[in-house]
This record gives C-alpha cells, structure tokens and sequence, in this order.
C-alpha cells in the first residue's frame, strides 16, 4: 500500500522565484490573482502570459506528486487496464497522430501517470515510453501495463528521437516549459509532432470565475497558457503550429464550478482543496452528500452542453489543444 505521507501545512517555503517571462522576457509583471493556496498568480506586462511567480523545488514537487497528489493516491485501487481500456480520449489522439504524422512510429508520453493513452497507442501500433514525476504510478504503469515507463521529467539523452511527443495536461506542471519544449525539438523527429493539451486560461469559466476557477490550484499547475501565449512560444522554440482548438475536455462541469465559486465566496475562504486530516473529519454523511450533489449537476450540465460546444469553437473550451510540427 501507499505509505501515508503527512506534509506540513506549507511545504513549499523555499522556492524558486520566476523573474522573467518565459514567453517575451518581461520583468515586471502584476499581480492577477493574489495569495491562491499561498501562490501569486501573475500576469506578463507585456504579452498577457498568466503564471506563478514562485516555484517549489524540483524535489519538494516530485515529492509531492508521489505522495500527495490525487494521482498518486488513485494508483494503489485503480484498475489499470479496465481505465486504460476506457480511455476515451485515445482515439482522438490516435485521429490526430493519423493527420499530421500518418508516418508515425515511435511515441513518448511527458506526465503519462500509469500509462492509460499509451496502453492504447501501443495497441494501435506505436513504440511508446512515458515518462512521469511519481514513483507510484511509474511502478503501476510498469507492472500492471507492462510499459516503458521512466521516473523523471524527459527521456534520457541517450534515447532515440520520438515521431509523435505528448503532453496530456503536463506542461504547465512542469517548472521549466520552454527547456521542455527546446529540448523537444531535439529529440522530435524531422516531420514528427508535438500534441499539447492544457488548461485554457482565456476559457468562459476562467474569465467568470477567475480566482476560484478549478484550473488555477497552484502548485498543481504553475504556468496558465493561452492559445497566443503557447503558439508563441512553440513559434520561438521551431515548431510551426498545425492544428488548434479547444473544448470542454474533462474538466467539472459549469454547475461544479459555480458551486465552487459560491462556497469560496460566501465562507471567505481561499480556494484550497482539503489536506487529509480535514477529509478524514469531512464523515461519510458529506462524502455521500458530495457524490449525490455530483451526480445532479451531471445531469444538470447536458443542459449546457450545446452552450459549451459553442463556446469551445470560439476557443472559449476549458482545455487548450495544440499540434506543433518540426519542419528542418
């Protein structure tokens, strides 16, 4: 089983600051969202990219993303392959991989938790590896799905160079996104792509929720992207942009959200998930409360489902997709 490991309250006290831009090198940003879960939350001056302007340490993060991470958790009862085989998203993945690198032969997942999409890939054909901060889900995937799975943020140096490189929702974990993306470059094939998947801070639910919006949950995520911050970026790293579009993806659902955002506000609280000891006096009266609350705003979101399509094809989608090609 996963060892309980208890952090105090403010693990991250030692950080690193950020004092540029990674996108255009501005220096003075302002403060968009002060003090979320300890975190300012900034905005570049200069071209509009939203990120922390703090970082933890790399060993305090992948601490954290091996203990304390829902993730993490998850992987001690999951069903490895029953969620691999549900994943639906892969055949998206694969529809894309077909258009824009139909030559595809090798695959590289950055953040790929146990593997589920690669499960899939490799199904379908491909040469895949993963890589991935937490040492719990890197022994799920490896034992359960018998994957190529490295304990660390990028392939070794020594690897082969990949056709197809996938970030499902991992760049703006990451402390360094624009090292990632160059060091990409390298290792991506002449004609191969990059598939990113992100939040979209310019989504309809960012824009009305702002500060309680679920994505912005430092130090989850520490970089908030844009589809003209992120092209810009992947334009200054070599790649040329094919292919852009955003939906609702799997984030919560309006209703959710707005719940979120009416608790935070009413009870002046910040927007922090609770720590173990507070979901261990929670009871089970508010887990089913919260299951059963769930279930009606399930329903209640088919209701603004055609609202949220449109939304998605104005580039209004909770999540961000991009597919980067490397030319010469």
């Amino acid at each position: 089983m996963l060892e309980k490991h208890h952090m105090p309250r403010d693990p991250f006290r030692d950080r690193d600051r950020v004092e540029k831009c990674i996108v255009c090198s501005g220096a003075v940003p302002r403060v968009k969202f002060g003090n979320v879960n300890g975190f300012d939350v900034v905005q570049c001056r200069s071209c509009g990219f939203v990120y922390c302007d703090s970082q933890p340490k790399k060993e305090e993060l992948e601490e954290f993303y091996s203990f304390r991470h829902g993730l993490a958790q998850e992987a001690v009862s999951v069903d490895a392959l029953k969620a691999a085989r549900n994943f639906k998203d892969r055949k998206l993945f694969l529809r894309l991989i077909k258009r824009y690198c139909p030559h595809a032969v090798r695959a590289c997942e950055i953040g790929c938790s146990y593997g589920y999409l690669l499960w899939g890939l490799k199904r379908a054909g491909l040469s895949v590896k993963g890589c991935e901060l937490s040492t719990t889900t890197v022994q799920k995937g490896r034992t359960e799905l018998g994957l190529d799975i490295f304990c660390g943020e990028f392939p070794p140096d020594e690897d082969p160079s990949y056709d197809v490189i996938i970030f499902r929702h991992s760049l703006e974990h990451g402390k360094n996104p624009q090292d990632i993306l160059e060091r990409s470059f390298r290792k991506t094939n002449e004609g191969g792509i990059l598939i990113i998947a992100v939040p979209n801070i310019e989504s309809f639910s960012a824009k009305l929720f702002g500060a309680t919006w679920e994505w912005l949950d430092p130090p989850l995520h520490l970089f908030y992207f844009s589809a003209r911050t992120l092209k810009a970026l992947l334009t200054q790293k070599g790649f040329e942009v094919v292919h852009s579009f955003s939906r609702q993806g799997d984030s919560r659902n309006f209703f959710l959200h707005a719940g979120r955002w009416a608790k935070i506000k009413f009870r002046h609280k910040t927007p922090m998930t609770l720590n173990e000891d507070e979901e261990d006096k929670a009871g089970i009266g508010r887990v089913l409360l919260w299951k059963l609350l769930r279930k009606t705003t399930d329903i209640l979101s088919l209701v603004m489902l055609p609202l949220m399509m449109i939304f998605g094809h104005f580039g209004k989608g909770e999540e961000l997709w991009i597919v980067a090609k490397k030319g010469q």
